[in-house]
């Protein structure tokens, strides 16, 4: 019975638990991980995000420029205006231009009736020369000048790249990209 009463009276004055200095390093710990975690996985996506929107942009300035060697590449006649637009004679007969689009992310084409440097009348509104699609919302197409040498019928565009709404080059053909556009005939 003494025996009884004694561990009695020990479970009475035990000082098990956790201290108030205890409870508040757990939680400082905690709290440390979690910050942690959190930069760390926000981080991670940050890092997704680029790199989709550098894949992305890569797949638009290749599929820019494929789009530009089949338009010009079947050109018969080809003129430049100025160095910010290209004007042809398209395999369809009718006189076109390339330009960087107003109202597209990439470049836009306009028909016209006539030659344009000669007074032709544009045909409709201009289209997208590559759809607004392949430009994610937030890429959007730039250059520096369209080029004609006449002699070896080349077509140049100069600093062809992609940027992102912040202006960041994410794709680039910073050299002169040469297009051999056919002979008239």
């Amino acid at each position: 019975m003494q025996q009884l009463m004694h561990d009695a009276r020990h479970k009475l004055r035990s000082q098990n638990g956790f201290s108030l200095t205890e409870m508040l390093v757990t939680t400082l710990i905690l709290g440390l991980v979690s910050t942690l975690m959190v930069t760390g996985i926000q981080s991670a996506i940050d890092v997704y995000h680029k790199t989709v929107d550098c894949a992305n942009a890569q797949v638009a300035l290749s599929t820019t420029v494929t789009a530009l060697r089949e338009e010009l590449g079947t050109a018969t006649a080809v003129k430049d205006s100025t160095g910010r637009q290209i004007i042809y004679l398209s395999d369809e007969g009718y006189w076109a231009s390339i330009e960087e689009g107003a109202s597209c992310k990439g470049f836009q084409k306009q028909y016209y009736k006539g030659d344009p440097t000669a007074g032709g009348i544009a045909m409709g509104e201009p289209l997208p020369l590559v759809p607004d699609a392949v430009f994610t919302a937030n890429l959007s197409l730039g250059y520096g000048s369209f080029s004609h040498s006449a002699g070896d019928q080349v077509v140049g565009v100069s600093d062809l790249c992609v940027r992102n709404s912040s202006g960041d080059e994410l794709a680039s053909m910073t050299a002169d990209y040469q297009i051999l556009t056919r002979f008239a005939k």
